[in-house]
């Protein structure tokens, strides 16, 4: 019996020395957890901070988020083979201005064109052209811009689609919102010199594009306005646009948010896109396009610059689009060409 209860009494202070182990390693475990949790905080915490600082004093990385034109996965792809992106029917040409800035154009032509046409006279159709001005990112070779060309071409309408100073394949500049709207007047220059009437030519501009888009509707003179412009996924401004991307989500807690991230923003030349204090300026008719899931820029945005246009004369229609097409693929809506073409010859 006694060794019974030796054996049952040495089980039993084993089962409370493993017992007690667990305990300390589990409080351990729990300790070194918020250790990892509170060492992730602060490291976390480090980079917003840096990040804040680096938008608040340089300039050049503002501008490096605004643009985003060194980003660009299709690198690889060759930007004078059209071909290599998928598409036929191309004339590739390379403009440059007074300046001496380069910018790298593609010419897609109506799907039933005859793709040996001489550059000189592939104009001499007259059918619409649809001048595109794309958003930050990439080249005019994206995926969901090429696309739109196909769609648009489909309509048997001219693309001209090109890329601003530091994107794609022109001149390796800085991009500037004045650059960006200089090269967009260079590139409608052209065309006026190809003896294209001003009334064949929509513009289009799509996100940061649409900014572009505006000031060069507003600072052109009445004899050579285009028909028609198109605002796809539009915003108000740059100082509202990042007050609700999702980039600047984890900054937005932070006390000195408006000083460090929006307010440098605002009061720089070269990032300060301001469609709301100048789109009233714009005389020919506009038509917005915005997809009410938009995450990059919000359906309300689009609304407001929206609600400030009706202020104008000119007619003014607003499509929304409720089929989970985010911010770049309103393209895949059936029925866009009939919006497009119910617009534009009305």
């Amino acid at each position: 019996m006694s060794s019974i209860r030796k054996r049952i009494f040495g089980e039993k202070q084993e089962k409370e020395v493993l017992g007690k182990r667990k305990q300390v390693f589990n409080e351990r475990s729990s300790l070194g957890c918020l250790r990892l949790l509170v060492y992730g905080l602060i490291v976390l915490l480090v980079i917003v901070f840096a990040i804040s600082l680096s938008f608040r004093f340089s300039e050049t990385f503002r501008r490096k988020m605004v643009f985003m034109n060194d980003f660009n996965i299709e690198f690889r792809k060759n930007l004078s083979k059209p071909q290599d992106f998928g598409l036929k029917c191309v004339k590739t040409h390379q403009i440059v201005d007074k300046e001496g800035v380069r910018l790298g154009l593609w010419h897609i032509l109506p799907l039933s064109s005859n793709c040996s046409v001489d550059s000189k006279t592939a104009f001499n159709d007259n059918k619409r052209v649809y001048l595109y001005l794309h958003g930050n990112g990439g080249a005019r070779g994206g995926h969901h811009r090429r696309l739109l060309y196909q769609k648009l071409i489909e309509t048997e309408s001219h693309v001209l689609a090109f890329d601003y100073r530091g994107f794609g394949d022109s001149s390796p500049l800085k991009p500037t919102k004045d650059g960006l709207i200089s090269d967009a007047f260079s590139v409608f220059k052209w065309l006026l010199s190809n003896e294209v009437n001003p009334n064949r030519v929509v513009v289009w501009g799509h996100s940061l594009g649409t900014s572009v888009a505006i000031s060069l509707v507003t600072g052109l003179s009445e004899s050579v306005l285009p028909s028609v412009l198109v605002i796809e996924s539009g915003f108000t401004s740059i100082g509202d646009a990042v007050r609700v991307h999702p980039f600047s989500k984890v900054f937005r807690f932070l006390p000195f948010f408006e000083t460090f991230v929006v307010k440098p923003l605002i009061e720089s030349k070269e990032t300060n896109f301001d469609s709301f204090s100048v789109i009233k300026n714009v005389k020919i008719p506009i038509l917005f396009l915005h997809d009410t899931n938009d995450a990059i820029i919000p359906f309300s945005l689009g609304k407001k610059l929206f609600f400030e246009s009706e202020k104008r004369q000119q007619r003014t229609q607003f499509v929304a689009f409720d089929d989970d097409f985010g911010h770049k693929y309103i393209v895949l809506a059936k029925d866009l060409a009939k919006i497009l073409n119910d617009f534009i010859e009305k």
